[in-house]
């Protein structure tokens, strides 16, 4: 039997149904779309990080070529230490030689000396 009381239920019923699809449509509008306010707003930010990341790369490049350069400095300079590690021991030897040449040319003289083979005179000036 119908009623009027079963009417507004049924009208109240379809009423809170309405509301509640219209509310969800609406939430779900206004999670899918963005304000061009908003969209505007991203693509700034997009801009800015494409620049900053191209200003990153750059700079990476000039570090990897600065470490490249001096990668080199400390080759050349390697070589150029091995070079004068290698004539510091010349030059040592050598002068251990020369001494030696000195010690040994000091002692001949000296037992000369003593042997009166030679007269040594104080030069006066």
């Amino acid at each position: 039997m119908f009623t009027v009381s079963s009417a507004v239920q049924g009208l109240r019923h379809r009423v809170n149904l309405s509301a509640i699809i219209m509310v969800s449509g609406m939430l779900a509008f206004s999670q899918g779309c963005v304000s061009s306010k908003k969209y505007n707003t991203l693509l700034d930010e997009q801009d800015t990080c494409l620049t900053k990341n191209q200003q990153l790369n750059q700079h990476f490049r000039q570090i990897k070529t600065e470490k490249l350069q001096l990668q080199e400095s400390v080759n050349r300079l390697n070589a150029e230490n091995e070079l004068l590690g290698t004539k510091l021991v010349v030059r040592t030897t050598g002068a251990v030689v020369m001494h030696s040449l000195y010690e040994e040319l000091v002692d001949e003289l000296e037992t000369e000396i003593a042997g009166g083979k030679i007269a040594v005179k104080e030069m006066k000036s």
